[in-house]
This record gives structure tokens, sequence and C-alpha cells, in this order.
């Protein structure tokens, strides 16, 4: 197409050649499609009394109104009440914690105030630096402190702190 676009005298032929065939199609007596006309012979046998309509009268059952200003909506439908189920469900409280889940969730609690800050190793024997309830320790390994806790294991980058008097242990490692 870009070729028909570049050559300006092609281009008007091209249109030329478009109005001639338009021309002569529209100047022509005979249309160049023709469409066959309808025999004489099909419409002599034509009942014309089965086309005729019926009256009005016997068809009113079939009349529709209609009102598009008020619509009529359907009925809403009848909600039956719901019967409440007599069933009593007997809901008990959970029991209270024993004695021993109370220590060890408060062992728990004191284990995780604990915060590694470092580890160091001076001729042999690793200390560890930590912070508990605001507090610094240098401690070693087996060594308690704040009372209650007991630095179990030192390794590279964590430690093992047991609580004394529940013997729970939580490992803790070292911040980056």
């Amino acid at each position: 197409m870009k070729s028909i676009l570049r050559n300006k005298y092609s281009l008007l032929v091209f249109i030329g050649v478009l109005v001639l065939l338009n021309y002569l199609q529209w100047s022509l007596d005979e249309p160049l499609a023709q469409v066959p006309q309808a025999k004489k012979q099909d419409t002599q046998h034509i009942d014309f009394q089965a086309l005729v309509l019926e009256p009005r009268q016997q068809h009113k059952e079939l009349t529709a109104h209609r009102n598009v200003f008020s619509p009529k909506t359907d009925p809403k439908p009848v909600v039956k009440p719901l019967v409440k189920p007599t069933v009593k469900v007997n809901i008990q409280p959970p029991p209270p914690p024993t004695p021993e889940e109370i220590a060890n969730n408060l062992s728990l609690t004191q284990l995780k105030k604990v915060q590694l800050l470092g580890i160091v190793e001076e001729s042999g024997v690793r200390k560890a630096f930590i912070m508990y309830d605001e507090k610094s320790h240098v401690v070693q390994q087996g060594e308690n402190f704040a009372e209650q806790l007991k630095v179990t294991t030192i390794e590279s980058g964590k430690i093992l702190v047991m609580d004394m008097k529940t013997n729970l242990t939580r490992d803790i490692r070292l911040k980056n």
C-alpha cells in the first residue's frame, strides 16, 4: 500500500477506475444483480379467510395491562419463624493452672529477659557477657547469676541458660 501512496499518478488512476465502475453500475438500465420476481401462480392459491384475524372480544383474557410508572412486584415470601433449639450446652471454663504450670510460666518469662551481648575467650576459657534485668553479668560455663539462673554451656554464638528451680533451659543466641 505504501508503494501506491508514493506514486501520485497511480493513486489518481486507481481512484478514477473506482469512479468509472460506480458510474457504470448506476447508469445502466439493467442492474448488475437481478432479483428473481415472484410468479403469479404462487399468489392464486392463497386462502385469504385464514389470514383474517378473529374479533378482539373472544380474547379478553389474553390482554395485558402494564403501568410503567408504578409496576406491581411479587409479594414477599412468607418467612417461617425459626425454632430455637432447646439443647443446653454445658460449657465449663478451663481448669485452673497447677502450681507447676505457674512456676514454669514464671521461669520462662525470666529466661526471656536474658540477653547475650557477647562471648570472649581468654586462655582457653570462654566467658559470656549477659544482660538480665538491666544488669550486666560476666559469666563462665557452670556459673550462676541472678540467684536462680545458671549458664550450662557456652558455644560460639550461643549459650544455654537453665532455671535452677524448675530445670527449664533456653537457648540464647548472640544478636548481630
